[in-house]
């Protein structure tokens, strides 16, 4: 499908969407965060033209539908029909991207979510470990202090469900300033660990921390959102994956690591002080 066929699809479905909310062109604007001047330009189909990618993220969550069946790659609006299998790289500098994040967990809103981090849970980084971690990484600072802000702010969301696995051995690692934290302070290992502690404590049980013993199995940095998503970190790209089938194999290799955890998410806090 083509640009501007796309783009008559999407100008259908975004005159479908407006009239069946009941609101005037005003508030549908202000509904998914836009003027109603750019509201009109995309409803008059005088030229081609898409939405920009934030107002199709809003457009998804306020009333909830797939982007896909926006852009007319799924003839049902339900974000749960999406079964289109496919594989997509977006690129990334090292870091993970606060606005991707951000777009995924609106996409699949309501869904539990499963994370592998591949340093610290970024949401549960103090302020001295995240500039430790971005100092080699120019302009990463900020990008990575708005992803801590913004998975804290979704993990503390009422209707949040997450998970996250990491290693035993990361966390020891991590706690006598070896690998990846070597040349930390202890004075600021032992402020992040009780930070990480208290936060655990306070989020559970709607947010599970579980440690695994990294010599019984391992884990790829990855974030599953619910069966629809998958995203696999790997360095300088994510790997997007939309295939269930691949989604299930993902989810039961967490889950299993779950099972077997060393430390369990009740645990985890106590742990965590512990070193």
């Amino acid at each position: 499908m083509d640009k501007r066929n796309t783009s008559e699809t999407f100008r259908q479905r975004l005159q479908q969407l407006q009239a069946q909310s009941g609101l005037s062109q005003s508030g549908f604007a202000a509904r998914i965060g836009i003027d109603r001047s750019a509201l009109s330009q995309l409803l008059s189909g005088r030229e081609v033209r898409l939405p920009r990618a934030e107002t199709l993220v809003a457009l998804a969550a306020r009333f909830n539908v797939s982007t896909d069946w926006l852009l007319g790659l799924a003839a049902d609006p339900s974000i749960a029909s999406e079964t289109m299998d496919r594989t997509e790289i977006q690129p990334s500098d090292g870091h993970a991207d606060p606005a991707l994040i951000q777009q995924w967990h609106q996409e699949t809103l309501g869904q539990k979510v499963r994370s592998v981090p591949s340093r610290l849970p970024a949401m549960l980084r103090t302020g001295d470990v995240i500039a430790f971690e971005t100092a080699n990484r120019p302009g990463a600072l900020e990008r990575a202090k708005a992803l801590t802000a913004f998975q804290l702010g979704h993990a503390r969301q009422p209707e949040s469900d997450m998970e996250m696995c990491v290693s035993v051995q990361r966390m020891q690692e991590f706690a006598v300033g070896a690998g990846l934290w070597y040349g930390l302070p202890k004075d600021t290992r032992r402020a992040q660990l009780r930070h990480m502690a208290d936060l655990i404590d306070e989020m559970y049980p709607s947010f599970r921390l579980y440690l695994y013993d990294g010599l019984s199995g391992y884990l790829l940095p990855q974030i599953l959102f619910g069966y629809q998503r998958a995203a696999i970190f790997a360095g300088d790209i994510y790997l997007m994956i939309r295939a269930r089938q691949t989604i299930r194999d993902l989810v039961r290799g967490f889950d299993g690591q779950v099972r077997a955890a060393r430390i369990h998410a009740h645990e985890t806090g106590d742990f965590l002080r512990s070193l």
